[in-house]
């Protein structure tokens, strides 16, 4: 009372000054730690996450005056809830390991309200609650929760889990705005979530595609070992019996049997070459070289693979070496320079039934050295010129290259190859009438010393010799 008998109001003045100013204040202190767990959760990791998630429940307990803070994942399609993350505070009993492996459908209720992304508030839990929540009920007065709070952690459809806060020791009120300061805290959590588990999906991805390559190379070299050794046989027995035999039909259908099991053999190296091209196991081996050896060398296999093909009558070849220095030495893998060209010859050989196979080796500016082989054959398509060079492409393109042999693995083999070397192998995108190929390498230059070059190999048979160098070289 005043002096004159008014009752005073300067008390009351004050103290509702100072309850809202401390209002104000913890506002801001909640605004000030939901900006600072967003801002921490934005670089989360799969190491880092749950150190910064407990981080979070902490700063938002403590902040907002609550007893505990949790998160909940859904697992296994939505058919299973589990408590992940918890913080208490002191004096509080932890749940965590009371909330696992919880089926959703025993809680439908509450399900429902997470599946349609609604945030649950209940100031009484014994008297907000419906009536179909009595499983729900149960399970939070076993907790002794007098009040929670849970927000949903949803990225567009993914419905993650939820965040839950429990006030146990005194009822707590949350006005919209705390909710809706909650539910940016929900947001970042789900972009983490969205982020890691697909870091982890994608880590998963990985190590289960090098398994994969893994047991592929196994098998392979398995089965290479398997298959070899029959073959050997059946090719040294063929060999025999097509050389020595007195009977006409026997040789003839030894030859045949012998072909066959070569082809395959073959067809076996092929795959081998390309899984290890694919893994990147192949090794450059550099050697000095000259123009003019590899052109020779490459030009007779050409011929005898021609010959062998018994086209050599319908169809002419033109070899050219142009701009070399017949001094002039180059730093190369030999090997797979002539493994690169072999598989050109063999495409060539196969579309063009007659007319002209063309192979030019050709000395550039700045150190490269360019390999071309054309044919005169039926040419491809425009659309299906860069498929070629994918493994296993007969179905795309050669279904329309009638008569072409194998496996479409030679020219994805022959591209590989290139790379390796650091050069490109590429098809004229504008030839209608048969195919040219172009390998483009860059080759070192080296001094010249006639005692540091590498003779090429007899003439023999050629085409057979090459080949098996290649192989041997590959397989050390």
């Amino acid at each position: 009372m005043s002096l004159s008998g008014e009752p005073s109001h300067t008390s009351f003045s004050i103290s509702e000054f100072l309850r809202s100013r401390a209002r104000l204040q913890q506002r801001l202190d909640i605004e000030r730690v939901v900006a600072d767990i967003s801002s921490d959760l934005v670089d989360a990791t799969m190491d880092t996450l749950d150190a910064k998630l407990l981080r979070a429940l902490k700063d938002i307990g403590t902040h907002a005056g609550v007893d505990r803070s949790y998160i909940f994942r859904f697992r296994e399609n939505g058919s299973i809830m589990e408590n992940t993350h918890e913080w208490c505070a002191d004096g509080i009993e932890a749940q965590i390991d009371n909330l696992q492996e919880i089926p959703t459908a025993v809680y439908r209720w509450w399900t429902e309200k997470m599946r349609r992304r609604e945030t649950i508030h209940l100031l009484d839990v014994k008297r907000d609650l419906p009536r179909e929540a009595e499983k729900e009920r149960e399970v939070l007065e076993a907790q002794g929760i007098i009040s929670l709070l849970v927000v949903t952690i949803a990225k567009e459809d993914e419905l993650y889990g939820f965040m839950g806060f429990d006030a146990v020791r005194k009822a707590k009120h949350w006005d919209d705005t705390d909710i809706r300061l909650l539910e940016a805290v929900s947001n970042s959590i789900a972009g983490a979530f969205y982020s890691v588990d697909s870091r982890r999906a994608l880590q998963e991805a990985m190590e289960q595609a090098r398994e994969s390559d893994r047991l592929k190379s196994a098998f392979l070299a398995m089965m290479s070992h398997e298959l070899r050794t029959p073959l050997h046989h059946i090719l040294g027995h063929s060999g025999v019996l097509r050389n020595r035999n007195p009977d006409p039909k026997v040789r003839d259908s030894a030859g045949e049997i012998f072909s066959s099991a070569k082809h395959l053999l073959d067809l076996i190296d092929e795959m081998l070459l390309l899984s290890s091209a694919e893994k990147n196991a192949l090794n450059l081996k550099m050697q000095l070289l000259s123009l003019e050896d590899v052109f020779a060398y490459n030009a007779r296999v050409l011929e005898e693979l021609l010959e062998s093909s018994g086209k050599d009558e319908g169809v002419r070849l033109h070899c050219s070496l142009e701009h070399a220095q017949p001094e002039q030495r180059f730093i190369a893998d030999r090997n797979k320079i002539n493994q690169v060209l072999q598989h050109l010859f063999r495409n060539a050989i196969a579309h063009a039934s007659e007319g002209d196979i063309t192979f030019i080796v050709r000395y550039q500016e700045h150190g490269h050295v360019e390999f071309v082989v054309s044919d005169t054959g039926p040419g491809i398509p425009p659309e299906k010129q860069e498929s070629v060079f994918e493994p296993f492409h007969k179905g795309s393109v050669q279904a329309d290259l009638k008569g072409t042999p194998g496996l479409g693995i030679g020219l994805a083999l022959a591209r590989r190859l290139a790379l390796l070397m650091n050069g490109t192998l590429t098809l004229e995108p504008d030839n209608r009438n048969g195919a040219t190929f172009r390998l483009s390498l860059p080759m070192e230059k080296a001094s010249y010393s006639p005692l540091a070059t590498t003779p090429s190999p007899e003439y023999g048979n050629i085409a057979a010799d090459a080949r098996d160098a290649v192989e041997s070289d590959d397989e050390a």
